[in-house]
């Protein structure tokens, strides 16, 4: 599996990406956001298989990869989405969010209903206990003294303590972004995703766009029982888990995720989707 550079263009003042396609008309609009601490090359391993069907936009979060920060002292999640809401505002699109940028899509998908096409929510987060909002919490205020912390521990939970072949490729990768990001842009984002949470549950009933909720089997933190929380709250979504996946199965399940991504929204009209829970293992299972 390989991650590339992808050649980046300016999509608005603030905000920097990769696009393909986006002159062919014919093809769906797909933007791509990824998770704090990533940039827009997270999304690599996915574009030569999306670009055959979709139009894609893979953005760098503000603060991430060559985007400017938040103009805000104090940014918000909305402040997020409304940076990032110029890039549908003349081509409507399916966004496909991961970790944080999950939480965006989310927030897209009920402040911007008309843009916005279908959504793919990839280790979305809903609802955390008091455990999990305690620890993120902490792991927030420690960015206040540490700003560029040991990338180690956050490593293993998304990849486990010792991971091997495609895992320890995508380690390697992810180290490097971490170890690279722009300081105060990722201490931003960290403390904007440990505050945030999927939209209220009133709201993620208004959500009438095609949905797809999706995570791995193996996901400590944004979990299955998430997932599926969220999925039988939107009313025209399906819920999918990949068996032995992770927090980064964007990276560890490629094939996966693009089979997803082609099933619900490929074609010639985005979002054909059956509402229920679909369980990926190497080939799409129908769950029983």
């Amino acid at each position: 599996m390989q991650w590339t550079t992808l050649p980046r263009s300016r999509l608005s003042d603030q905000i920097s990406g990769y696009q393909c396609n986006q002159h062919d008309h014919r093809k769906p609009h797909m933007v791509l956001l990824h998770g704090v601490g990533m940039q827009a090359d997270y999304w690599s391993n996915l574009t030569t298989t999306l670009e055959n069907t979709f139009s894609i936009t893979a953005v760098d979060l503000p603060g991430h990869g060559q985007s400017a920060l938040i103009k805000s002292d104090s940014p918000n999640l909305h402040d997020y989405t409304d940076v990032i809401a110029p890039c549908i505002a003349n081509k409507p699109a399916i966004i496909v969010g991961h970790s944080m940028g999950a939480l965006i899509a989310l927030d897209m998908a009920v402040r911007y209903k008309r843009q916005v096409t279908g959504i793919a929510v990839l280790n979305g987060v809903y609802r955390r206990d008091e455990k999990a909002q305690r620890a993120i919490q902490t792991r927030a205020e420690e960015l206040l003294s540490t700003p560029i912390p040991d990338p180690q521990p956050t490593l293993a939970r998304w990849f486990g303590s010792a991971p091997q072949g495609v895992d320890a490729e995508a380690e390697a990768h992810c180290r490097q972004w971490l170890l690279n990001a722009q300081v105060k842009g990722y201490a931003d984002a960290y403390r904007v995703f440990a505050a945030s949470d999927a939209p209220p549950d009133n709201e993620l009933l208004s959500i009438q766009c095609p949905a797809v909720f999706m995570t791995g089997s193996d996901e400590p933190n944004s979990t299955p029982q998430m997932s599926r929380a969220m999925s039988e709250l939107a009313r025209n979504s399906s819920c999918v888990i990949a068996d032995g996946a992770r927090h980064m199965m964007s990276m560890t399940h490629a094939d996966l995720v693009c089979d997803t991504l082609l099933h619900f929204f490929g074609g010639t009209k985005p979002g054909k989707a059956e509402t229920g829970e679909v369980r990926l293992q190497n080939s799409n299972e129908s769950k029983p």
